[in-house]
């Protein structure tokens, strides 16, 4: 696609997807995962304790409530620990080979060059329109191919008119602090 190519780049980035960068895009969603994990510990520990007033005679809990707090507590326990450890093994496995993406931005699309310790594996050119969805999601944009694929790109390298020229370009809605 070389219309894309044409002209001066907007900006330029380069990602490279170690460790660091999966345990910083992921950080939100691990945080959901373990305050999932702790409220289903607290809800099983309630079902305990209910249930042990209730045997003493000192609250009167109907069974459903405690079946509730038990099934509740248990489903969302194994949800956060069964994510959080699926989390844990996709960045562990994604640490080696270290790649390295280099995003071009150019005023009708963009391309993709990806390395291998310094050797280009693969090229892609997209057309802005090419994508799904383009959000911004806190320090990250987020390129959406279609269900399956997404470019994370970091925009913290970028200038602050680079941004907002790619945030024009992107049809983003201007940045408000």
């Amino acid at each position: 696609m070389e219309e894309i190519q044409s002209g001066e780049p907007i900006a330029e980035c380069r990602v490279r997807m170690d460790v660091a960068f999966h345990r910083a895009y992921t950080r939100l969603l691990r945080g959901l995962c373990t305050a999932a994990a702790i409220v289903g510990i607290v809800l099983v520990a309630a079902f305990v304790t209910l249930g042990v007033l209730r045997d003493e005679g000192i609250v009167s809990v109907a069974q459903f409530w405690l079946d509730v707090l038990l099934w509740g507590g248990a489903a969302l326990f194994a949800v956060g620990i069964v994510l959080l450890l699926t989390i844990r093994s996709a960045i562990r496995k994604s640490s080696s080979p270290v790649l390295d993406n280099v995003y071009t931005f150019y005023e009708e699309g963009l391309s993709v060059h990806t390395y291998c310790e310094n050797t280009r594996m693969a090229t892609a050119d997209f057309r802005y329109t090419d994508f799904a969805k383009v959000s911004e999601r806190g320090k990250f944009l987020l390129l959406r191919y279609n269900a399956a694929t997404v470019y994370v790109v970091p925009t913290e390298g970028f200038a602050e008119e680079e941004r907002a020229r790619l945030r024009a370009v992107l049809r983003l809605p201007p940045k408000t602090k």
